[in-house]
């Protein structure tokens, strides 16, 4: 069975899971009689439309087409091509596996089939097939952390003398990364898009939801700063897994500041949030116990000048994932029932924390529709 023939059957077999009204994609699904004629570049595009643009049109419009929050589809079907190859992260020609497009399966949606994970993979392959050389991949040797201390040496990515550190809680499902830090030694250092990446036997794993994919920090000479938040939670692997880290971009640099992208929401987040924030969560990481401290800052929480509600909703948008609200870092932590070993979970009253992740999710939404688009 052909490729083209193969998803078209995907296509018919499927669409009934898809949620909402969907857009149809209006591209021609039949090659065009001069295909041969076509040239590398335009042959790989008609693999998109006629493969992979029928399969996120049935499974990804309904969250990620025209008027979502995260629209990666684009304002059209035809120009589901390019939005698709520009968003950030979504395809990795450098890593085709690390593919954000590939790695979907933790978000609120369903993970692909294996036959259609085949037809996706092969498109973006054959996309990096043509790309110029993207550069070695940065990436450090996989090894097994073990509960408590890690140290990773990020020699092996150019970056003598310098280390990511953090600690692990395992978990009955996967591993709980905390305190997790970016140290320079001798000279700045510079990381962008780091991906924590576990290994099942020789098969890479990369976190599905890519909890850092807008990291892009700097920590000056013999200085330590946060990775985005510190916090990372690795879901359905093996707490015994080894795990590497890929970067996008690991080099010196005398920059020497941090550099995050702050609140599009503020006014929301201190109408919203603040006070559940306060409430619950200050007494331990507003300052009064400092290993609290260190994994989630709260110190501005109850500051309310502009400059400190901007500063407390930066500090709390690191723990929060924008593509999937739910899983973020914030709300797993104190949950009842959560298997992370956090000491207050609500006192174990659900109508309690689900009215904290209601108040929160409001400011969350608004900052997903402020958020800038690519």
């Amino acid at each position: 069975m052909s490729r083209i023939a193969l998803s078209t059957l995907l296509a018919a077999s499927f669409g009934a899971a898809c949620v909402g009204d969907a857009p149809t994609f209006t591209g021609d699904p039949t090659p065009d009689a001069n295909t041969a004629e076509l040239t590398p570049e335009e042959e790989v595009e008609l693999q998109f439309n006629t493969e992979v643009a029928p399969l996120l049109t049935n499974f990804c419009s309904a969250c990620h087409g025209p008027e979502t929050t995260v629209p990666f589809m684009g304002p059209s079907a035809e120009e589901m091509y390019s939005s698709v190859k520009e968003w950030p992260n979504l395809v990795s020609l450098q890593a085709p596996s690390a593919s954000s497009l590939i790695t979907r399966g933790a978000h609120s949606g369903p993970a692909w089939q294996p036959d259609q994970l085949t037809v996706v993979r092969q498109w973006i392959e054959a996309e990096a097939e043509l790309a110029p050389d993207q550069g070695p991949v940065l990436e450090t040797t996989p090894f097994v952390p073990v509960e408590g201390a890690n140290i990773i040496d990020l020699a092996e990515v150019g970056l003598t003398g310098a280390t990511i550190t953090f600690e692990m809680d395992a978990l009955s499902t996967g591993m709980y990364i905390y305190r997790m830090s970016l140290n320079a030694a001798d000279q700045g250092v510079h990381i962008v898009h780091p991906t924590f990446i576990p290994w099942e036997g020789d098969s890479p794993l990369p976190d599905p939801v890519d909890r850092f994919s807008n990291v892009d920090i700097y920590a000056g000479v013999q200085e330590s700063t946060s990775v985005g938040g510190g916090t990372l939670i690795l879901v359905g692997v093996d707490s015994t897994s080894p795990i590497s880290v890929r970067f996008g971009v690991a080099e010196f640099s005398d920059q020497g500041n941090d550099v995050l992208e702050g609140c599009n929401a503020v006014a929301e987040f201190t109408a919203n949030a603040q006070g559940p924030l306060s409430q619950a969560c200050v007494s331990c990481h507003g300052g009064n116990n400092g290993g609290a401290t260190a994994a989630t800052d709260m110190t501005s929480i109850n500051d309310l000048s502009p400059e400190g509600q901007a500063a407390a909703c930066g500090q709390i948008l690191s723990r929060v994932n924008l593509l999937d609200p739910n899983n973020s870092s914030i709300f797993l932590a104190a949950e009842p029932g959560s298997a992370l070993g956090h000491p207050f979970k609500f006192n174990n009253n659900n109508a309690n924390f689900e009215a904290y992740r209601a108040a929160l999710i409001t400011w969350i939404t608004a900052e997903q529709a402020a958020a800038p688009q690519p």
